[in-house]
């Protein structure tokens, strides 16, 4: 948790207050109505009544489907079987 005066409390509202220039050029919102949303942020993250918990760390992992595992794996038998059959044929 991030008390009132850490900075960790307001990362999200300084990194949006860095892409200030590029939604202003873009015709998104005016200087002045974002000056006023950063105002708005800032002053109720220094309310000591919010709680503030700094991004959370999610783990995340790929895995195939099981139904793609098992396609998968019954081409290798097919590759494996072919492979074997054609080896073992000898000359005709």
């Amino acid at each position: 948790m991030c008390p009132p005066g850490n900075t960790r409390r307001t990362i999200i509202a300084d990194l949006l207050r860095g892409l200030h220039p590029a939604v202003v050029s873009l015709g998104l919102a005016s200087q002045p109505e974002l000056d006023a949303l950063d105002r708005a942020v800032r002053s109720h993250l220094d309310d000591s009544r919010i709680l503030v918990v700094p991004h959370p760390s999610i783990l995340t992992w790929a895995a195939s489907r099981p139904w793609e595992r098992r396609a998968h794996r019954a081409d290798r038998v097919a590759a494996t079987f072919s492979l074997s059959a054609s080896s073992s044929a000898g000359p005709v």
